[in-house]
């Protein structure tokens, strides 16, 4: 047997713009309103059916206007995607939580740094019944059955941690530019359907 370590990346859209919570928990409450809703469907490679489906929906305001100073921002998200690959053989559910602060750093609040956090509930849920195994291939044909087990199950569920910065700046109140980064997954949950001591 030969096993090796695989890596992968988030769901994520094209216009990423589109999606500020996922981007970065920094967003949270950042823009000129009084609450945002945003909503996002890809379906990639149609012409494979279902082969990557995604759809995500958030909404955030700001709290506290009156208890903070004038041009600071205290932000508050709330937010949800799920992402289908293969026929929806793997579907991943997010439901996430996220706050932020932005701090004015002007008399007039053209520029200001803020800080965000997310905490995320996650699901994975993997349907065994539309795979299919090397083993179920026999000299006596296709079998549909197989030897390999899922020793965690087909589905798993775990906690996630965001965080990310952004500075935000306009030279006339107008006109504006972001400069951020944000850290998703911080506290690394270990997730599989395959215990790896399994393998040993």
């Amino acid at each position: 047997m030969v096993a090796g370590a695989l890596k992968a990346q988030d769901p994520h859209f094209s216009q990423f713009f589109a999606s500020p919570l996922t981007l970065n928990p920094a967003f949270t409450g950042k823009f000129d309103g009084i609450w945002r809703l945003a909503a996002n469907h890809r379906d990639q490679w149609p012409s494979i059916p279902k082969a990557y489906v995604t759809t995500s929906a958030s909404v955030d305001f700001s709290i506290l206007k009156k208890k903070i100073p004038e041009y600071d921002v205290f932000g508050v998200g709330l937010s949800g995607l799920s992402d289908a690959s293969a026929n929806s053989q793997l579907k991943l559910n997010y439901g996430s939580l996220s706050t932020s602060y932005h701090k004015a750093l002007d008399e007039n609040g053209y520029n200001t740094i803020g800080v965000g956090f997310q905490g995320t509930y996650s699901s994975m849920i993997l349907d065994v019944s539309k795979l299919t195994f090397e083993d179920m291939l026999t000299q006596n044909g296709f079998t549909g059955t197989t030897s390999d087990v899922l020793t965690n199950g087909n589905a798993q569920n775990y906690f996630d941690l965001d965080a990310g910065l952004l500075f935000s700046g306009s030279t006339n109140g107008e006109n504006n530019y972001y400069i951020g980064t944000s850290m998703y997954h911080i506290n690394r949950p270990k997730v599989g359907f395959v215990d790896k001591s399994w393998y040993l």
